[in-house]
């Protein structure tokens, strides 16, 4: 991919005499926005979704991005739902060259999501160093089943929030091993685990995870996040639940917390 004219052509230039590796990567889309989820929700984050997963979650909300995309959606102003589309794939120039022309706020959070970003974690890596140089925070969104690809990442991580995928909710089968794997090694960074809970959640699952967390040392925050429904019967009922469940993992947990989805509460991306 030739580099783009104006901000991205001096990206490219400063890149070239830096002498960065000339990396690929297949992202959905690009936005600003409020982090929605667990204990950071409602920080301003630049996001960039990778494209691609390992796994195939039964209450996933983003599984247009479980595949490699042609194009990359960026959105043109904050919160305008206004993108402009770029062919895929994207060096690590290039993103960095479009964070920064979107980047009005001067927001100093980058958050990878996707999908799941560890898949392309050789990229991570080469742009989340450009990244720390210039001054930015760099906060991982991950399903927690990668453990070697996180090792790749994880000096130039500052904030992990990883996923357990429940096997009673999530259906993603049993990864408890690649998720004792991983936690030990995000532990070195600032981490906070994430569990979706749903109608179908078990009791020992949550136990199970809570258990999981406190053999890494059980000073992580649990965040135990409701299944997002529009149907507030549902909703309340599972609500009470995750407050039974919270309970008893606080039997064995210093902190843990109920929080839902804010950006789909509020509408926003």
């Amino acid at each position: 991919a030739k580099p783009r004219s104006g901000i991205a052509g001096r990206e490219a230039q400063r890149f070239r005499r830096e002498g960065m590796r000339k990396l690929y990567a297949n992202i959905a889309e690009i936005f600003y926005s409020i982090q929605g989820e667990g204990v950071y929700a409602g920080r301003p984050q630049i996001f960039i979704r990778f494209a691609g997963c390992n796994l195939e979650c039964g209450w996933c909300d983003t599984k247009w991005a479980r595949k490699q995309l042609p194009r990359c959606s960026v959105e043109k102003k904050p919160f305008s739902g206004k993108y402009h589309c770029l062919n895929n794939p994207l060096t690590a120039r290039e993103l960095f060259a479009l964070l920064e022309s979107i980047n009005e706020a001067g927001c100093k959070s980058i958050c990878f999501t996707g999908g799941e970003p560890l898949l392309q974690a050789g990229f991570i890596k080469e742009i989340a160093g450009h990244l720390h140089d210039n001054g930015y925070e760099t906060y991982l969104e991950t399903n927690g089943s990668l453990p070697e690809k996180l090792k790749e990442v994880i000096s130039r991580m500052d904030v992990v929030a990883m996923d357990v995928k429940l096997p009673s909710s999530a259906k993603a089968g049993n990864l408890w091993k690649k998720h004792k794997a991983f936690l030990r090694i995000a532990s070195a960074k600032s981490v906070f685990v994430k569990i979706i809970a749903s109608a179908n959640t078990k009791t020992a699952d949550i136990l199970r995870a809570a258990d999981l967390i406190a053999s890494a040392g059980g000073n992580m925050p649990l965040v135990i996040q409701p299944a997002h429904s529009k149907n507030g019967k549902s909703r309340n009922a599972l609500l009470r639940k995750c407050l039974r469940w919270q309970e008893a993992a606080l039997a064995k947990l210093d902190d843990v917390r109920v929080i839902p989805q804010m950006h789909k509460a509020l509408e926003l991306l």
